[in-house]
């Protein structure tokens, strides 16, 4: 599986984080430096799942999260994932599943395998108040799911975005 993380800092931007292995079904590591973060015009999307959602995402040529959301919904994707999204024109980080469900989140998001490992990293930091602070955060505790969780490891990849002023 995967690691992803996303820390907001509120009115200023957001962070997200993810380790680099990619594995086959779990059993045998294939790459520890995979990119699994896209940056958009708008927004940043963190993807934990199969292949073809990674390509799926790669291919996107959209600008907004709105543009980003009807093409996922009219894909005809039926794979496994989760998405963790920084969208930089609400200064909104949330996470989105493929059942259709998006959860927007307060400060912090985790998904994939090494999240319960992250997020309860999180539960005992205070909320950053820069982003040089959130990508600190960020990289701790990706670190921590790469010690604790089998299917984490390799090259720890950040993205920062700005909140885009109205």
């Amino acid at each position: 599986m995967t690691s992803i993380v996303g820390v907001r800092v509120k009115g200023v931007g957001a962070v997200i984080a993810s380790d680099g292995q990619v594995s086959n079904q779990g059993h045998t590591i294939l790459k520890t430096d995979y990119v699994k973060i896209r940056c958009f015009d708008t927004f940043t999307v963190g993807v934990a799942g199969d292949a073809s959602m990674l390509n799926w995402v790669r291919q996107f040529s959209g600008s907004t999260f709105r543009e980003f959301r009807t093409s996922l919904e009219g894909s005809g994707l039926n794979s496994d994932f989760e998405l963790l999204v920084y969208d930089a024109l609400k200064d909104r980080l949330m996470t989105v599943y493929h059942q259709g469900a998006t959860l927007k989140q307060k400060w912090f998001a985790a998904i994939g395998s090494g999240s319960p490992y992250m997020l309860g990293a999180l539960e005992m930091v205070q909320s950053p108040k820069t982003l040089e602070e959130a990508r600190d955060i960020c990289e701790a505790v990706i670190g921590v799911a790469c010690k604790l969780d089998a299917h984490s490891s390799g090259k720890i990849r950040t993205a920062t975005t700005s909140k885009i002023l109205a």
